[in-house]
């Protein structure tokens, strides 16, 4: 049932993007923050069929629930010349940005806007060179939702 549940809310936001009606949240509020975050987790990575090319550089790998993170792992491909200059001498520009396209992302999506501020579930993102060295990561949580604003 809960599945359903969340199949429904997800295809509903897909459906009604841009619509002026506001969504009803209250059903998720049913389900326990810990059970919603391992659900929407699940939901995701079988729903994008991960790995799932996000562009020339970038692969989206993993989704996974962690107490109430929902962590998204991102491989990146190091080896471009240009990419890797970048992170050589702009390595603190490129986090920044990664940041504002990732909370712009999250912070827009009504989904998302519910499950930050009324239900603390946090997105976390990974990222990773291709070789899986760890490159960097952080949350998009409510203040940084209310600075974008």
């Amino acid at each position: 049932m809960k599945k359903i549940i969340i199949a429904l809310f997800v295809m509903s936001n897909i459906l009604l993007a841009g619509s002026p009606q506001p969504i009803d949240y209250t059903q998720l509020d049913k389900i326990p923050k810990l059970k919603l975050t391992k659900l929407m987790a699940q939901e995701m990575s079988q729903g994008f069929n991960l790995p799932m090319k996000l562009d020339e550089l970038t692969d989206l790998t993993t989704i996974y629930s962690f107490n109430n993170h929902i962590i998204f792992t991102k491989e990146v491909d190091m080896t471009n010349p240009k990419l890797h200059k970048i992170w050589k001498t702009k390595k603190k520009l490129l986090i920044n940005y990664m940041f504002k396209v990732d909370s712009q992302n999250i912070c827009n999506n009504p989904v998302w806007k519910y499950m930050i501020f009324k239900r603390d579930i946090i997105p976390e993102f990974a990222y990773k060179s291709r070789d899986k060295k760890p490159l960097f990561q952080y949350t998009i949580e409510a203040k940084d939702c209310k600075k974008l604003k």
